[in-house]
């Protein structure tokens, strides 16, 4: 404002010398200016993050190397800052303030996603509030039930074991890749949790839930046009796509399988001699009363219940258990830590020699294991991630002063987490699988030093049985195969990349 007063006074200088009617069309400008300059002085006070323009910062260049792009940037402008990125104008926090936007209710986790990837809407489920009791029934029904689920996950496990990789006690079965061969596994063993013991052994539905959220992103073909115009990909995503080919062989194969199960399981509702399912098909069920109006019909209600369970579930596990196994392969240095982890741990359970070795209490005690994870977890953390909006009305001022508009996405800068030595220890950049044996952080315990899941009432209510389900699934492999590189083995350093290789199966000898 101090730079603008003297202009103000020069300007009414020289309004003064005008005649009686140039006076009365400069009052109208002079009054306009006036205003303007008020909004602008208002405005102007507003304490926006330092916008970073720079798309390349001491070499690094963001469209090459986002990761690099955010150390250099973090070290330059500090833990909060801007930049236009994705199409559009985006705030970036840190270590320092990423917790005051995961417990800030004006932001919502949901809705930034959505407004680039509407899953739901692409499988044709248009009312979404009618399924947001999701995080209540997984806190209440799934997570407290993984005891008793587990035995059935550990024999699907098993059995696709000897299905996919079989005896390879005389030649070696060589998988060429390990993402398959893991969403396999997973999805058999998901679905036995899901859908009951009987449906798991359904190829077709085993086929589908592995398969649909994959199959979805693979065939949404990105334009110029929807990155253009972000109202229109999503117009595209909730109304056309879910018309396609893809998205109607899966649900045609969903409900010609489950429709009559979902029937009969309703029809027996109230039967206290019917022998109920254990699984969350019948928990879904029972949980919303057929008699009421859901909007679809009951049985593509509950159907997509099925595929939002999926969403969340086998997809995300398959990528986490993937990785992990190829840090693995990467590091083949731990194989026998883990090994003699898990034998100590078997025999001091009593389950050495019994067909389902790993009970959810040998889980539990399997720490080094643990460690591991979360230490893939954590090297997983290395770009934007996390995003949340501003759904209010009003600025958001988070505890530096910075103020975040109406509307706009933060996003979690997880490498000045990951990355961070008063966080993380010594050596950030190093793996080192042990990190975190002494310290009881378990790769499901969420705080500022591990956002992988979220935080607060936006951290994910599936990552106990995620984890559970990576362990499962590891342990089960070790216990039956020695593991070994076949090709040379890549790690991506960016949270989308995909490591590869070729990883041979022989059976243990002991």
């Amino acid at each position: 404002m101090d730079k603008v007063q003297p202009i103000i006074n020069d300007t009414l200088e020289r309004f003064n010398s005008l005649s009686r009617q140039d006076k009365y069309v400069g009052a109208i400008g002079l009054a306009t200016a006036v205003v303007l300059t008020s909004y602008l002085s208002k405005s102007s006070k507003k304490n926006y993050p330092p916008f970073v323009s720079e798309k390349t910062i001491d070499n690094v260049n963001i469209d090459n190397n986002l990761r690099g792009w955010l150390e250099q940037a973090s070290k330059k402008y500090g833990d909060t800052f801007r930049t236009q990125l994705f199409g559009t104008t985006i705030t970036v926090v840190g270590k320092e303030h990423a917790r005051e936007v995961f417990l800030n209710d004006d932001f919502s986790f949901k809705d930034a996603i959505a407004d680039k990837f509407d899953a739901a809407g692409m499988i044709g489920i248009h009312d979404s509030k009618k399924y947001e009791r999701l995080t209540t029934i997984i806190t209440r029904h799934l997570t407290p039930n993984l005891n008793v689920f587990n035995k059935r996950a550990n024999e699907q496990v098993l059995f696709m074991l000897d299905k996919l990789v079989g005896p390879a006690n005389v030649e070696p079965k060589v998988i060429y890749h390990l993402f398959p061969f893991v969403q396999d596994i997973v999805a058999r063993s998901s679905t036995s949790v899901f859908a009951g013991e009987e449906l798991c052994k359904n190829d077709t539905i085993v086929s589908c839930f592995g398969n649909v959220t994959f199959d979805i992103g693979s065939n949404l073909k990105k334009s110029w046009l929807m990155d253009t115009f972000p109202s229109f990909d999503l117009f595209y995503q909730r109304n056309i796509f879910p018309r396609t080919a893809t998205v109607q062989k899966h649900r045609k194969n969903a409900k010609e399988i489950l429709t009559p199960v979902i029937e009969e399981r309703v029809r027996h509702l109230n039967d206290p001699n019917y022998k109920r399912s254990h699984d969350m098909l019948q928990i879904i069920i029972e949980q919303h009363d057929p008699s009421q109006n859901w909007g679809p019909s009951y049985t593509d209600f509950i159907i997509n219940w099925m595929f939002i369970l999926v969403f969340v579930s086998i997809h995300t596990t398959t990528e986490n258990t993937t990785h992990a196994l190829y840090y693995l392969m990467k590091h083949p240095q731990y194989m026998d830590d883990l090994l003699a982890e898990q034998r100590a741990v078997l025999e001091e359970e009593g389950t050495k020699d019994q067909e389902v070795k790993f009970t959810y209490d040998v889980l539990r005690k399997l720490t080094k294991l643990d460690s591991f994870i979360r230490e893939v977890f954590r090297m997983r953390s290395t770009d934007l991630q996390l995003q949340h909006k501003n759904m209010s009305n009003h600025d958001i001022t988070l505890s530096n002063g910075y103020v975040i508009p109406p509307g706009q996405n933060v996003y979690v800068n997880m490498w000045d987490i990951g990355r961070n030595v008063e966080l993380q220890g010594e050596n950030v950049e190093e793996f080192q699988p042990w990190r975190y044996v002494e310290s009881a952080k378990q790769a499901v315990r969420i705080g500022n030093d591990n956002l992988f899941f979220g935080l607060g009432k936006h951290a994910c209510p599936g990552r106990f049985m995620a984890v559970n389900s990576m362990k499962i699934t590891i342990s089960n492999i070790l216990n039956k195969y020695e593991l070994t590189a076949d090709s040379e083995i890549t790690i991506p350093t960016n949270f989308t990349g995909m490591p590869m290789g070729s990883v041979s199966f022989k059976k243990r000898e002991n």
